[in-house]
């Protein structure tokens, strides 16, 4: 069980999918904010200040990749884990160009995808 002191950002556009992946976060023990869509991405993140950011590659108003790219533009996120989770195709060569740390594929079950984030997050 993680401590609350860890924070992982949620990045999809299905609220469904938000909701679940943030209640087994929390159940956890992560510190969790999910959100949609972001008005400034620098700041609001920021402010956010998350360990670990899961981004889905295909949301409505943005490419996940390009979304990666350009939080890695920024010096504050340059260390923080970032992982690229998709229900398309997507290669490791696209996750390394876009500067993610890893990805993985939907559906996935509940117990992989918490052990990639634990194992990311060193635990």
């Amino acid at each position: 069980m993680q401590s609350t002191m860890t924070s992982i950002l949620i990045i999809d556009d299905n609220e469904d999918m938000l909701t679940m992946l943030a209640i087994r976060l929390r159940g956890r023990g992560y510190k969790v904010t999910a959100r949609e869509k972001f008005e400034a991405l620098e700041k609001e993140v920021t402010i956010i200040a998350p360990d670990l950011i899961l981004i889905d590659k295909s949301l409505g108003w943005a490419n996940g990749c390009d979304l990666c790219r350009q939080l890695r533009r920024f010096p504050q996120f340059t260390g923080t884990i970032i992982l690229i989770f998709s229900a398309y195709d997507i290669t490791a060569a696209e996750v390394e160009l876009a500067g993610a740390d890893g990805y993985f594929e939907k559906p996935f079950g509940m117990h992989a995808f918490i052990e990639k984030i634990e194992s990311h997050l060193a635990i």
